[in-house]
This record gives structure tokens, C-alpha cells and sequence, in this order.
């Protein structure tokens, strides 16, 4: 799910950045594509922070109602880095949850029978992954800048 990290703050940001001038003056699906990448890469700064390096075996697997947009896979594959699959299964998160608890009576041995397919469906650009990856040291910096400055208000 995607959700603003700082509720108060992020609702400053986006008032602060989108004002009236600027809504006027762009399209709203570029607004709309501005915002989703900027959840992306706070996601990605997010999960870089903790550790996560992807590899060319690194895979991303999606599931519920976002995992039929494929513009949204694509953002997805870009900004992560990774090759984006998708659940075969129709009700895959509810699969998934099915597979934990069974795991956990019957063990991790025997979860490997129960397997779900997935398909590729997006692929990294790595063109736009290199993009993304100076958007996402942009992001970081003016997220420190905008959260010291929140923090040091006289």
C-alpha cells in the first residue's frame, strides 16, 4: 500500500509543491505519475537503507489489483532495479497467507510443493533504472532538506 511516511509533513510537501500555479500549468496524469514515482523511490530509498541490494537473480513479485497496470509494473521494474513477476494464480496474497500457516504447522520443506507460477512481466530498462537511481539521490536530499528545516522552524 501506498502511504505518505509523515501524514502532517507530507501533506505540507504536496500542498507546497503543487500549488495552484503549478496544478494549473500540468496535466493531471503527470501529476498523478510525479506523486506515484515519488512513493516509489521513498520506497526504494526506504528498502536501500536496510540492506537491500538486487542482483540479477533479485526478482519483485506483485500481487492484488495494482499487479494488472502495467505502466505501474514498469515504474516498478525501473525505479527497484529488478525484473517484476507476476502471481499466476488469481487470488496469489490470499494464497500466500494459506502457504505461511501451512508452512508453520507442516514446515518450510514441504511449502515448495505448493508453489505458485509467476510470469514476467516487466522487465528493467536499465537507460531508466540509471534515471531513477540520480531521481532517487535527489529525493533523499530534499527530504533531509525539507525534514531538518520542519525540525529547526524558529
Amino acid at each position: 500500500m501506498i502511504r505518505p511516511r509523515f501524514p502532517p509533513v507530507g501533506y505540507k510537501v504536496i500542498k507546497t509543491i503543487f500549488s495552484e500555479r503549478l496544478l494549473l500549468s500540468h496535466p493531471p496524469e503527470t501529476i498523478v505519475r510525479t506523486v506515484t514515482e515519488g512513493q516509489f523511490l521513498g520506497k526504494r530509498h526506504d528498502i536501500s537503507a536496510a540492506g537491500f541490494k538486487p542482483t540479477s537473480s533479485t526478482r519483485l513479485i506483485v500481487v492484488g489489483g495494482g499487479s494488472v497496470n502495467n505502466t505501474l509494473l514498469n515504474l516498478i521494474s525501473n525505479v527497484f532495479g529488478v525484473d517484476v513477476y507476476r502471481a499466476s494464480s488469481a487470488n496469489a496474497a490470499a494464497r500466500g497467507a494459506a502457504l505461511l500457516a501451512f508452512a508453520g504447522v507442516n514446515g518450510v520443506q514441504r511449502m515448495e510443493e505448493l508453489r505458485t507460477e509467476y510470469e514476467l512481466v516487466s522487465k528493467t530498462n536499465p537507460e531508466l533504472y540509471h534515471t531513477y537511481c540520480g531521481m532517487r539521490e535527489n529525493y533523499v536530499d530534499l527530504q533531509k532538506e525539507y525534514l531538518y528545516s520542519s525540525l529547526h522552524k524558529e
